[in-house]
């Protein structure tokens, strides 16, 4: 046991001066304290170390990873110690000799490759116009292989060439970025594919007289050329009648619009009947659908008619399912005359009313155009007035295409009321002498702009800018929670054929580059409006959120 400390002391002192375990001067491994196997297993053992393999050493990785960048790599010291009569061999290679070992094992491998040539900056513009001009030319050719196999394909006769014709026309209108939507009649004693031939050619005509910013807003369409019968789903009588006057334009105004749709949603209710399975405020709401986009296809809603048509829709969803039906349907067209009544008859009685107390003896009142609102505001006035012995002048500004004022001053002058009648640019001529405004709406928004007649915003600004109180008369109904800043992106198009009545205008649609536009609307900012009369009484225009508000819980509640 003595001798062991001085075995392990010269192992250790021997290993560390670099020596190796077999040539230790020791007989047996078990003579050295500590590791001592069996004898049973001490032939596995070492036969398992001998067949170990733990991957390439350091320097075998070192020569792969040389070989694939082309370099050789260097050799350890007891490499290159062993092998110095080698050493050429083992030099490291200069840049330039790597380069052409390079390019000579690529030329070995794939032929030499000649190198593409660098081109100027105008030889690339010059081939990438080629290419474009070539891809063209493809796509050229494409389109007009596509136009002759649909001209072999169609041999449907006549009517059915004007269809196709139709649809190629709303093909290239739609490609423009402008989309369509058709309305109009159909005369019933003529044939439709008549009317279909002439729509299609008025489309091909009309195409370049697109007015780009106006292009997303549905373009009109004379109602004598469109056809409206073929629709998905049935359509009630009372609505298709409806939509041929809406269509022909025998039906204008917002109020007078909203009172015939309502009128006529009352006779699809009453001759409504609900499905064994299917309850009536479930199955009728759904039936009433397909009628109002009929509606909508003809000629876009107006905010009121869209306003009355929410709230159809809810007593429709209100109705009780153990209700009968027939008192259920009663209760409906109960609630739509109500709504007529209170919301636009009543409401333009007490907006009269409350206009009057704002006229005094010896006032100009100006007036613009003519509308439901307007109309009944000034002939209310004007009875109140003539009872309390009141005197005033009226001034009647007008504008092209519809001239609608001549009705209002046909109205006034049988009332013995002393009228003047003039057009819009003369417009700051008689503003001096006027004391007050009065002007109708066909929409107030939640931001105070108003929506009416187009040429009621320059009537409005020529007033403030010569200190002159603008009244507009609205009802409630017509108010909405929208905000719009301009005319553009919400407004509706007129019959551009009424612009061009003079005879250097009669063929203005086969000129591509005239464009007529016929809008029907324009917007008039806050800042313009000095008051807004309602059956409520009379609000500033920032108060139309807070009136919102309150018919919105009354709704809701």
């Amino acid at each position: 046991m003595a001798d062991d400390p001085l075995k392990l002391k010269k192992l250790e002192s021997f290993l560390d001066k670099g020596g190796s375990p077999q040539a230790l001067p020791i007989k047996d491994e078990s003579e050295i304290v500590g590791w001592s196997p069996h004898t049973s297993v001490k032939k596995n053992v070492q036969d398992g170390m001998a067949n170990l393999s733990l991957g390439p050493t350091a320097e075998e990785g070192l020569e792969t990873k040389s070989k694939k960048k082309g370099k050789l790599p260097r050799k350890s010291n007891s490499t290159s110690q062993a092998g110095e009569g080698a050493s050429n061999d083992a030099k490291e290679l200069s840049k330039a000799e790597r380069k052409a070992l390079f390019e000579k094992e690529r030329a070995a491998k794939g032929g030499n490759l000649p190198k593409k040539e660098k081109l100027s900056k105008a030889e690339r513009r010059a081939l990438q116009e080629k290419q474009r001009a070539a891809k063209e030319a493809t796509k050229k050719e494409g389109g007009e292989k596509k136009a002759c196999d649909s001209l072999a394909g169609n041999k449907s006769g006549q009517s059915q060439g004007s269809r196709n014709q139709k649809e190629d026309a709303a093909n290239k209108t739609s490609s423009s970025g402008t989309e369509r939507k058709r309305r109009g009649s159909v005369d019933n004693m003529g044939d439709v594919s008549a009317g279909v031939e002439a729509s299609a050619e008025q489309d091909e005509q009309s195409d370049s007289n697109v007015v780009e910013l106006f292009a997303h807003l549905p373009q009109f369409v004379p109602a004598s050329q469109v056809s409206i019968l073929a629709k998905k789903a049935p359509i009630h009588p009372a609505i298709h009648a409806l939509g041929l006057k809406y269509a022909m334009g025998s039906i204008r105004g917002s109020n007078g619009r909203c009172i015939a749709m309502l009128e006529a949603f009352k006779e699809f209710v009453m001759d409504y009947r609900t499905p064994g399975d299917k309850a009536l405020s479930w199955d009728l709401d759904k039936r009433l659908r397909p009628q109002i986009q009929f509606l909508i296809d003809i000629r876009p809603l107006s905010i009121s008619m869209g306003n009355a048509i929410k709230y159809v829709r809810h007593v429709v969803a209100k109705v009780p399912p153990d209700q009968p039906e027939a008192e259920a349907k009663e209760g409906i067209c109960d609630a739509m005359d109500a709504f007529i009544q209170e919301r636009i008859v009543f409401a333009g009685k007490a907006i009269a009313d409350y206009a009057a107390l704002k006229v005094a003896d010896g006032d100009v009142i100006l007036t613009y155009g003519r509308s439901e609102a307007m109309s009944n505001v000034v002939e209310e006035l004007l009875l109140g007035c003539r009872r309390q012995g009141r005197r005033f002048r009226v001034i009647v500004a007008d504008a092209r295409p519809d001239l609608e004022g001549r009705a209002t001053v046909q109205r006034l002058s049988r009332a013995g009321v002393p009228c003047t009648y003039v057009l819009l640019p003369s417009l700051a001529y008689v503003m001096p002498e006027v004391t007050k405004v009065f002007l109708g709406a066909a929409a107030l928004l939640s931001n105070g702009a108003v929506g009416a007649r187009v040429g009621t915003a320059n009537v409005a600004m020529t007033a403030h800018r010569m200190k002159k109180p603008v009244m507009i008369c609205c009802e409630t109904y017509k108010f909405c929670d929208k905000v719009s800043l301009d005319s553009i992106c919400s407004n509706e198009l007129g019959d551009p054929e009424a612009l061009a009545t003079t005879p250097a205008l009669k063929d203005w649609g086969k000129l591509p580059k005239l464009k007529v536009l016929n809008l029907l609307f324009d917007l008039t900012p806050i800042e313009y409006v000095s008051m807004v009369i309602t059956e409520v009484g009379m609000i500033p225009p920032t108060s139309a959120p807070v009136l919102l508000r309150e018919y919105r819980k009354e709704f809701e509640g």
